[in-house]
């Protein structure tokens, strides 16, 4: 059975900016950026720094210890595409941002 996991109201995030949900144990970055609402895991591979907290640039965010670099859409690394987060998908209904959960 699905459930709809509520994480935000639009509001709470303006355009090129993140906040961090903790749901079941997982660190999640939502992101807000021009083309949309998208969400990632909050650990960089690397070494594990807090990508909700780096710097947006357009669809990439930089993680804030060491600056790899990843697209937010889809998770990969613009500079290494055999490094990537795990994307997690959500949408937007009656303004809040919500993530679809088995």
């Amino acid at each position: 059975m699905k459930k709809n996991i509520i994480l935000a109201h639009i509001s709470e995030l303006k355009e090129n900016s993140s906040k961090i949900i903790f749901h079941k144990g997982m660190a999640i970055a939502l992101f807000r950026i021009k083309s949309g609402f998208y969400a990632i895991e909050n650990r960089c591979p690397h070494r594990g720094g807090s990508l909700g907290d780096g710097m947006i640039d357009g669809n990439e965010v930089s993680c804030p210890w060491h600056k790899w670099k990843f697209d937010i859409r889809s998770g990969i690394s613009p500079e290494n595409i055999n490094c990537r987060v795990k994307t997690i998908s959500v949408y937007i209904e009656d303004n809040l941002i919500k993530l679809s959960h088995e």
